[in-house]
């Protein structure tokens, strides 16, 4: 996860909920930057933030909208048993979130999966898909769970400087990598349930 300066002080609700998930996760991982690449504002990280139980900070690169995971991918790119589940700063989540996603896994095939999803078209446009399928770009905001070592050190390092380029290029950059990769990224469009 990462988030902008001016939303820096407002993300705890998001990390509770994070923290809270049916299926418990051991820590969060934030990737903030030193300073905004879009304003060039530094980041001032809050004190009931740098002291929250199970939230590690890392400071890194500002490298825009793919600087929630390039920089985990790099952390965890020979480990072979964890699982990175990638959320955004500014979603709400329900506590089942990450137990739609791994209830959708299987073990016999190593992918991507993703809540929200679409075809990429060749003009560069993405059709949304909705339901349970096999999709070339997906969306951040839905969550996404990805299997361990998911990007080398090479395609991880490429994606982030490709993500710099354009709208969409973040999770396009992404894909990319992971097609190369022989990943398949799957949509798990399912209803939400509540708790």
């Amino acid at each position: 996860m990462t988030t902008i300066p001016t939303r820096i002080d407002e993300i705890r609700p998001v990390i509770e909920a994070v923290l809270a998930q049916s299926v418990p996760i051991e820590r969060l991982e934030l990737n903030i930057p030193y300073k905004c690449i879009r304003t060039n504002e530094p980041y001032t990280i809050p004190m009931w933030l740098d002291g929250m139980d199970r939230v590690m900070i890392f400071r890194t690169e500002d490298y825009g909208s793919i600087t929630k995971v390039a920089p985990t991918f790099l952390r965890y790119q020979n480990d072979r048993d964890t699982y990175i589940w990638s959320v955004d700063d500014d979603c709400a989540y329900p506590n089942n979130q990450l137990e739609l996603l791994c209830r959708a896994h299987r073990a016999d095939k190593r992918r991507i999966l993703t809540r929200y999803g679409g075809k990429l078209n060749s003009d560069g446009t993405v059709g949304l898909w909705f339901g349970e399928g096999e999709v070339t770009m997906f969306e951040g905001f839905g969550s996404v769970l990805y299997p361990p070592a998911a990007l080398s050190r090479q395609r991880s390092t490429g994606a982030r400087r490709r993500a710099q380029i354009g709208f969409h290029a973040a999770a396009t950059a992404f894909c990319h990598c992971a097609a190369a990769s022989a990943l398949k990224t799957r949509s798990v469009d399912r209803e939400t349930r509540w708790r």
